[in-house]
């Protein structure tokens, strides 16, 4: 059973290029283009994941790169993003935070005990010198997400220290407003943002009114910064 729209111009897939993957010991099929994410909701797959405290099931909640639902454990890789990471072929992709799996997870009971774990019962019924070390190392055990693989290679990843005299955080009127005055005052500037600025989408209403420059249009002095911790 399949979930996808019709083909249309111009979409990202390429449906010439079919791609298998298996999913909790599942086979699945998606296409060049796809990420997991996408290719296990075109599948019809009900859930992907549980909860981090009572192991409710849980769905696809979005495709925004934010999505805590869909991080997945990827050819022994923990913590993927599914909703950005583009599908390969041969991926063995399972969910995380299970114990037997995702779709006969055992720690599913606790959502039975659920009037019984309110919030932050773990600080008062089990907080005492001599136990909170044991009752933790439990919690952390049973809450925790992917599953480090201690004989994997080191794999350095790039980073870059950015310094600026101003960050505006946001890419919409009012942060390309600010990032446009702090350049032109000779300020070092930073914009950080997700994704392109509503003037991007836009630019007719907000940004004629701001008498802003299009979005395509460098301003001199300032850089993006996006995805950034």
């Amino acid at each position: 059973m399949t979930h996808r729209l019709d083909a249309h111009p111009g979409e990202w897939l390429d449906r010439t290029a079919l791609l298998r993957f298996t999913f909790e010991g599942r086979e699945y099929q998606g296409y060049s283009g796809d990420t997991i994410s996408s290719a296990l909701a075109a599948a019809g797959v009900p859930y992907v994941a549980r909860s981090f405290k009572y192991h409710r099931p849980r769905g696809i909640l979005s495709f925004a790169n934010h999505d805590s639902n869909t991080l997945f454990q990827v050819d022994g890789v923990p913590n993927v993003r599914g909703d950005v990471t583009l599908l390969r072929d041969g991926m063995r992709v399972s969910a995380v935070n299970t114990f037997g799996g995702l779709w006969r997870d055992k720690a599913r009971v606790l959502d039975r005990c659920a009037r019984l774990l309110p919030v932050g019962f773990y600080y008062k019924a089990f907080y005492s010198k001599v136990l909170f070390p044991r009752w933790e190392r439990m919690f952390r055990a049973l809450t925790g997400l992917g599953e480090v693989t201690l004989g994997a290679g080191r794999e350095a990843t790039a980073k870059r220290y950015g310094f600026c005299d101003v960050l505006v955080i946001g890419g919409g009127p009012s942060g390309l407003s600010a990032a446009l005055a702090a350049a032109q005052a000779g300020r070092a500037t930073g914009r950080q943002r997700h994704w392109s600025g509503q003037c991007a989408i836009r630019p007719a209403l907000p940004c004629s009114r701001l008498r802003l420059p299009p979005a395509t249009t460098p301003i001199t002095g300032s850089r993006w910064h996006s995805r950034h911790t």
